[in-house]
This record gives C-alpha cells, sequence and structure tokens, in this order.
C-alpha cells in the first residue's frame, strides 16, 4: 500500500495533505494483514507513536517506507526498535529522517538477520552500528546511511573493512552520506564489492583521484551520487566519469560548483544513455530561503 495525498487545490493543501499519527492508527487498526506500506504524503508528520500502532497490529509487515519525516524529532530509536521488535517478518525498512542511532542499527540486526533493504537517511550513524549490522544481517543487499551534524566522527575507514569482509553476494547498493571515509576507504570497497549504485554525498574527505582509481571495479555502476562534493573540479573529469561508467544511467551532482552548465550539455550529448543528470546549485538564500537552478 502507498499513501499519498490527493489532487488539492491551493487552498486546501494547508490542512488536507498532512500526515498524523491519529491516521495512522487508524490505518493500522483497519489493515490488520497489511505487508507493504509506504508513505508518501507532502507532509509526513508522524512519531513513534505511528510505528507503535503499526508494529502492535500490523505484525505481517514486510516493507516499511517513509520517505521523508517533515516532524523533526518524531521518529527516534524507541520507534524503530518496536518495528524491529514486533514485525519480525520486515524486509525493507526505510526511514528518512529520524533521530536514529546506533542503537536501531544493534536492535536490527539482532531481531531482523534476514533484512534485505535498509536505509536510515539523515541519521546518526558510527562504525559501531554498522558492524553490528553487517556482521549479523548476512542478506542485506542495500544499504543507505548518513553521518549528522551532530557527531564529529561516525562512519569513518572502519565502516568501508566492515561492508568489504561482510557484504554479501547480493549486495548491491551502498550509500554513505556526509561520512570520514577517504579515498583509500572508498577503494577498498569497490575492489570488494560488486555495486550497481553508489551514493556517497557529502563525503568531504574524498578526491577525484580516488574515485578515479575506482573505476575498474565500477563497470557496472548505473547510479553514482556525488552531490555536496567537490569531488569534480574540472569539467574534463565529468567527461572522464562518462568514459570510465559505460552502464552508467543516473548521475547527481547537486551543488558541486566547479562543474559548469557547457560541461553538462556536453555530456549529456555524449552519453545520451545517462538519462538523468541532475545539478542544482544554490545560487543565494533569501529570508532563510535556498534558491536554486537546475540544469
Amino acid at each position: 500500500m502507498i499513501v499519498y495525498e490527493a489532487s488539492l487545490e491551493d487552498d486546501q493543501k494547508s490542512y488536507a495533505d498532512v500526515l498524523t499519527d491519529q491516521m495512522m492508527r487508524l490505518l493500522a487498526n483497519g489493515c490488520r494483514k497489511l505487508r507493504k506500506l509506504t508513505l508518501r504524503y507532502n507532509q509526513v508528520l508522524v512519531s513513534d507513536r505511528s510505528l507503535a500502532a503499526l508494529a502492535k497490529k500490523c505484525r505481517k509487515l514486510e516493507s516499511f517506507v517513509i520517505d521523508y519525516c517533515d516532524k523533526d524529532g518524531g521518529i527516534t530509536d524507541f520507534g524503530v526498535c518496536t518495528i524491529a521488535h514486533l514485525c519480525r517478518n520486515l524486509k525493507c525498512l526505510n526511514i528518512s529522517n529520524g533521530v536514529i542511532t546506533d542503537v536501531s542499527l544493534i536492535v536490527i540486526a539482532d531481531q531482523l538477520p534476514f533484512l534485505e533493504d535498509l536505509s536510515l537517511e539523515f541519521s546518526e550513524i558510527t562504525d559501531v552500528g554498522v558492524y553490528a549490522l553487517m556482521n549479523r544481517c548476512e542478506k542485506l543487499a542495500r544499504l543507505i546511511v548518513h553521518n549528522s551534524d551532530s557527531i564529529e566522527t561516525g562512519i569513518t575507514d572502519n565502516t568501508a573493512c566492515v561492508i568489504a569482509n561482510y557484504a554479501s553476494d547480493e549486495f548491491r547498493s551502498l550509500g554513505l552520506g556526509f561520512a570520514d571515509i577517504t579515498d583509500e576507504g572508498l577503494k577498498t570497497i569497490c575492489f570488494n564489492v560488486e555495486l550497481s549504485f553508489l551514493s556517497i554525498n557529502g563525503c568531504s574527505k574524498l578526491t577525484y583521484e580516488g574515485l578515479k582509481s575506482c573505476f575498474c571495479y565500477l563497470d557496472c555502476l548505473w547510479n553514482l551520487d556525488i552531490s555536496f562534493t567537490d569531488i569534480v573540479g574540472k569539467d574534463e573529469q565529468l567527461l572522464e566519469i562518462g568514459n570510465s561508467l559505460p552502464c552508467l544511467e543516473t548521475l547527481d551532482i547537486t551543488d558541486c560548483f566547479s562543474v559548469s552548465q557547457e560541461s553538462v550539455k556536453a555530456f549529456k550529448e555524449k552519453f545520451p544513455h545517462c538519462k538523468n543528470v541532475s545539478l542544482w546549485k544554490r545560487m543565494f538564500s533569501y529570508f532563510g530561503f535556498n534558491i536554486k537552478t537546475l540544469v
């Protein structure tokens, strides 16, 4: 089941496009045999109460996805751990923007050893949590975790070594957002894991030379996200990425300020099979809102 708002007039959206805990409790009570649930609302203002209600009523849940939780601090380790304890058939868990720490990963590793897909964007994960997860979840095929600004040292080259050593043969998708991994850590991952999806957005310690050293291991890569980094510093480097990654279909270079619009245009013309090339650039701030342009 995918829950999303209906097409509304602008004057209706202030009250009719918000998903709340009360609505989630009603859904949980009425759909106790629910197996898959994706929340894709304009405003998802849910909290741990929603996760607890789902966990208690929908024990057969196999997939639970929140595209983005707009309620800061609404979802925490408590909600995630409750889901992990009670929904033992869960194969896919994706939650974006929650106050989620290593505590959740340790519980997930203990309670959901057959988990295949885990995404915790804008989380507060460290090497400790990744180790616990990779050590127990042997069927994991997709992992996306982010460091939080509040953590000085979270995901480092230690995580790279853990992934390289414990990733299953089915492991294909990896996202390490704003992590402290270095070129050596990235090479360790790419040498040992055959990836089709790689997101290293916001990883400020990575360089173009480090990424280039991994090209020979990424011949099956179809999605690359290097947004919010300075990895690409020259226009010719963008073309070299296209030449070196023949299967690439999606490239995210959001806020890569050294990339010009002209080079993006040349890239699209030379590599038409790469249909999705995103170059958002934050131009200036106006009354607290970031104004952007898209190429």
